[in-house]
């Protein structure tokens, strides 16, 4: 007999019957999937494989990593170019040039970057660099400081590094540095493990065989050890007497050595001029492994032998130092001896600032005589202090701290000006410390100023105060605050954001008639009023909604600066002309246009007055355009302008440009009813004219209106 089997069947012989041609049939759906499968990872390893080999072994795919890890690299205020880099898996690798620039251009460059390390080594998390070396680096000046810079950062390295000989034969710095050209070398060597921190470096003066600098560090992070050793000797002439700015370059010595487990770390620090000892200072650092930090600080000396000029008279005559501290990172600190005394000033620092607990902190600054007068580097400018005293107390509780501070200045010098008799004030009767929230009152007065600028001293009369309520909150820093002066006036609110680091402020102004130009002023009788809505963030400042009232003229628009870029634009009116010109009347209105750049700005301005009234004359549908640019110094416009005075036609174009202290109008067509004024001027320097001008002028009282 035989036995079949039928699909579809109800008895159990067709269900299995099914279920195994289906069982066949997922098989070899199954093996066709597999091979697809197969087919693909097999793709994609070798994918994989393809872009490893091009992205590290070739010159094409180190500019595709550069690329993509240049955001990484660089700032919005600092630029890094890579010219010339080769492959960077080889274990030889090469490029050509580095150059490191910002706002004002290249300030630093690489020639001839060199590294042979150990790739295979990456696997097991370490770099083996043998060899480190660059034929040339060039540093011209320091870079320009960053215009959002952030509050803090952390950094870690994700695998160990073993750098066992670099050589920087030549490294040359820029006149902007230290007064002239300097030459130096650099040999070095470093490895950071998770076992510690070891590291050695020399460096030499070409240009002074006697003058060197050797620095070595030894920290093992199993014993909990530290041994620092750095000196460095030059003669008289040498290259850190210039980074400083001393005067004559006088010969210096100076060393740093400490040594000891990090729970009683001891240090000391000196520094001689000529040979003799100026100063030194004595350091020791004990640290438990629950309780605080404590920093002991002794010694003293002749600071203002060894520091830049623009801080000599803040160090003047003898300066002694006396701190004993104890910190807390949860955020403690506390000092039991804090006396830094020089010949010109005085601290006092004492008690606890505490965020978690109980506060008593108090400091003072107070002169060596009547005021203590200095000064302090801002940037490339200085300000001179001439200080009276500086007090701050914090007590109470971290959540309900009350803070009293009080700076008193007899005057603040700028190369702006003089500003007098300066006190600032802030206080809080319950600030919370730990949650750093809650409100300071501020206020700044000032009683005098002498300004260098007239219009600007007009502008600021004494006296002068601010006030200023602060709110601090976890996400923003705001304050509503109120200026009152003899001739300026104002409120407005400002708020920081904390996260974003932007900042927008609603600014309303007052400003007196006797505030503006004599021009201007006579002509006045009531306050002028400026408005605006403000947001800076990453470097961009946009007004918006500003209005400007005033007798005069009444205007509203827009300006933007985003990094060298401007646009601006705003129109308004002429109420009533009368007040520019006795012998007008009437109202006109006005555009205003500029963009470009900082360097190379170009504007437009455009007028319009229906009718008006001049020396008795009607003016009908006049409308004047002008059109201005500056490049490189040099500045062109046109002029044009059409209408009608005592129903006479006006007709006006005018081309202009002024390079290099002489004035060209290379073409002038001024037609005035049947007054007549064509041809072309060139004035020199010295205003003198070259150039030829036809004048056909029957009809006086019409340019006499005009």
């Amino acid at each position: 007999p035989q036995l079949r089997l039928v699909d579809g069947g109800t008895d159990g012989f067709g269900f299995a019957g099914g279920w195994c041609k289906g069982m066949a049939e997922m098989t070899q759906q199954g093996g066709r999937w597999l091979r697809w499968g197969g087919i693909a990872v097999a793709a994609i390893a070798a994918f994989a494989v393809v872009a490893f080999l091009l992205l590290g072994f070739t010159r094409l795919g180190t500019s595709l990593v550069l690329r993509l890890a240049a955001p990484l690299l660089e700032t919005k205020d600092q630029t890094i170019t890579i010219a010339g880099a080769g492959p960077l898996l080889n274990g030889h690798l090469r490029v050509e040039r580095i150059t490191v620039s910002d706002a004002k251009g290249v300030y630093a460059e690489i020639d001839g970057l060199a590294a042979d390390w150990s790739p295979l080594e990456l696997l097991a998390l370490k770099a083996r660099i043998n060899t480190l070396t660059a034929s040339r680096i060039r540093l011209e000046r320091l870079p320009e400081s960053s215009s959002n810079s952030s509050g803090s950062s952390s950094f870690s390295l994700p695998v160990e590094v073993n750098l066992r000989q670099m050589s920087l034969p030549k490294i040359s710095l820029g006149p902007a540095l230290s007064g002239r050209e300097e030459t130096l070398s650099a040999q070095a060597s470093a490895a950071l493990t998770r076992a510690g921190v070891r590291g050695a470096a020399t460096i030499r003066d070409l240009g002074n065989t006697e003058a060197s600098a050797t620095a070595s560090i030894d920290y093992d992070a199993n014993a909990q050890t530290l041994a620092v050793d750095a000196k460095a000797e030059e003669p008289k002439g040498g290259v850190i007497a210039g980074l400083l700015g001393l005067p004559d370059r006088p010969g210096l010595g100076f060393s740093v050595k400490g040594s000891g487990a990090l729970s009683n770390w001891q240090g000391r620090a000196e520094a001689s001029v000529e040979g003799v000892p100026v100063v030194n200072l004595d350091t020791t650092v004990r640290r438990s492994a629950t309780g605080p930090v404590d920093l002991a600080l002794k010694g003293g000396g002749a600071f203002d032998a060894i520091l830049p000029p623009v801080l000599e008279p803040l160090f003047k005559g003898r300066t002694d130092i006396d701190l004993a501290l104890a910190y807390d990172p949860s955020g403690m600190l506390s000092v039991s001896r804090g006396t830094i005394a020089t010949g010109t000033l005085a601290a006092e620092l004492g008690g606890t600032l505490s965020a978690k607990g109980a506060n008593d902190f108090h400091a003072t600054i107070s002169p060596v005589g009547d005021s203590a007068v200095f000064s302090l580097p801002a940037g490339p400018q200085t300000i001179g202090l001439d200080l009276r005293s500086l007090k701050a107390t914090v007590t109470g509780s971290a959540e309900k701290a009350a803070i009293d501070a009080q700076l008193d200045l007899k005057s603040l010098n700028t190369a702006q000006g003089t500003l007098r008799d300066i006190v600032l004030i802030a206080r809080s009767d319950a600030f919370n410390l730990q949650a750093q929230a809650g409100r300071i009152d501020t206020k700044l007065t000032v009683g005098g100023r002498e300004l260098q600028s007239e219009a600007l001293a007009r502008l600021v009369q004494a006296p002068l105060s601010l006030t200023a309520p602060v709110t601090v909150a976890a996400e923003a820093v705001s304050a509503d605050f109120q200026l009152e002066g003899a001739s300026l006036g104002g409120k407005g609110k400002v708020a920081l954001d904390r996260s974003s680091g932007s900042v927008d402020a609603s600014v309303q102004m007052f400003a007196a008639p006797s505030a503006l130009p004599d021009a201007l002023s006579a002509k006045l009788s009531q306050t002028v009023g400026l408005s605006a809505q403000v947001h800076a963030a990453d470097g961009a400042l946009n007004a918006k909604e500003v209005v400007l009232s005033s007798q005069l003229v009444n205007a509203t628009g827009r300006a933007s600066l985003n990094g060298e870029a401007i646009e601006a634009f705003f129109q308004g009116t002429v109420p009533d002309m009368s007040l520019l010109n006795a012998e007008a009347k009437g109202n006109g209105s006005f555009t205003l246009a500029a963009s470009g750049t900082i360097d190379k700005p170009s504007g437009t301005l455009g007028l319009s007055v229906p009718k008006a009234v001049l020396s008795g004359k009607e003016l009908d549908s006049f409308k004047a355009d002008v059109q201005a640019a500056l490049n490189a110094g040099t500045i062109a416009g046109e002029v044009k302008a059409t209408g009608t005075i005592a129903g006479q036609a006006i007709n006006v174009d005018a081309a202009m440009k002024q390079d290099n202290g002489h004035t060209a109008v290379p073409d002038l067509q001024v037609r005035i009813g049947s007054n007549r004024i064509a041809g072309a001027l060139v004035l020199d320097r010295a205003f003198n004219p070259d150039g030829k001008l036809s004048f056909d002028l029957p009809d006086l009282s019409l340019l006499g209106a005009m």
